[in-house]
């Protein structure tokens, strides 16, 4: 209720007593992520989404997080991350693709294109075995 009234320090507080009550429980750690990314504290929130789901998903959230916060050039960090983690994820390389051209970052766009060709050709060879 505090996360959807907008309150997220006090919603960050709770959610922090309750990992302590809860300290195996994803749901916790999520929403705790998501409070504290509402505050602009992304890398608390990345520790905490990342205990939830894990590194690569983790990064992921943080990437969709900050792009809604107009800062793209981060968000490129996070994906670079998550791509380091499941190199032929075609949903990261797409991603990829549009952020860096969207930041004018052609030979980046263009090599990321050439990777997720790689691997969606990838994916597809393995569909058909």
């Amino acid at each position: 209720l505090l996360y959807e009234n907008g309150e997220y320090e006090s919603a960050t507080n709770y959610f922090k007593r309750a990992a302590k009550l809860s300290p195996n429980d994803p749901l916790v750690w999520n929403n705790l992520g998501l409070a504290q990314s509402e505050r602009g504290h992304f890398d608390d929130a990345y520790e905490s989404f990342a205990r939830a789901q894990g590194e690569y998903q983790g990064h992921l959230n943080i990437a969709a997080r900050l792009e809604r916060n107009g800062s793209t050039k981060k968000a490129i960090k996070h994906l670079e991350k998550a791509l380091a983690l499941k190199p032929n994820s075609t949903d990261v390389l797409a991603r990829l693709v549009d952020l860096y051209g969207s930041t004018g970052n052609e030979k980046q766009a263009e090599s990321a294109r050439s990777a997720l060709l790689a691997a969606r050709t990838l994916a597809k060879t393995s569909a058909a075995k």
